[in-house]
């Protein structure tokens, strides 16, 4: 008569050893953290790049505005809120937080900063806004004598390794200029 055997001595055993499971779960962590975390750096990227477009927006706004009023307006950012407002304008833009604004040239610590003045023949005090936020930078140019306003977006280099990108908008058009290892395409969109 046969015994059965008992299950201690089987081979033949199905399922996984805890340290197969344990290997498994590690590389799905550790995918789960790049992943993330290259969104969370997309994230940010794409919020100072959103802002800035909003921001060039409303300064054209302004110039339009002070245009057809026929009387200048001022854009301010007011340093306790964050908010900037434009003297014609009834709608205000308001700056994400940890995003910083600099005005090239301006020292001034008083509660609401001059960041553009355009007059009634549609030029400008002109200058230069940047944009900071964390290692991207935005900078917004306002030429004094037209008050046509660039939009210029560079990304630091260490984001995506040795690739750079720097986006131009200068009114309606939009410049891509890709730069890899000393080869620069140009894109026209």
């Amino acid at each position: 008569m046969k015994t059965p055997m008992s299950t201690a001595g089987r081979t033949d055993a199905s399922g996984f050893t805890l340290v197969e499971l344990m290997v498994v779960l590690f590389l799905m962590a550790l995918f789960a953290s790049l992943v993330f975390g290259l969104n969370a750096r997309q994230r940010d990227s794409l919020a100072l790049r959103d802002f800035g477009v909003s921001l060039v927006a409303y300064l054209q706004l302004a110039r339009s505005t002070a245009l057809t009023e026929g009387r200048p307006a001022q854009c301010l950012l007011n340093r306790e809120t964050g908010r900037i407002s434009c003297t014609l304008l009834p709608r205000s833009l308001s700056r994400p937080r940890g995003m910083q604004l600099a005005v090239d040239g301006i020292t001034d610590q008083s509660r609401n900063l001059l960041l553009m003045e355009y007059f009634m023949d549609g030029s400008a005090l002109g200058g230069v806004l940047t944009l900071r936020y964390r290692d991207d930078a935005v900078r917004v140019e306002v030429d004094p004598l037209l008050g046509v306003t660039t939009f210029r977006f560079e990304e630091s280099p260490d984001a995506r390794g040795n690739l750079r990108v720097v986006v131009h908008k200068h009114v309606n058009m939009i410049l891509v200029v890709l730069c890899r290892s000393g080869t620069e395409d140009t894109l026209h969109q």
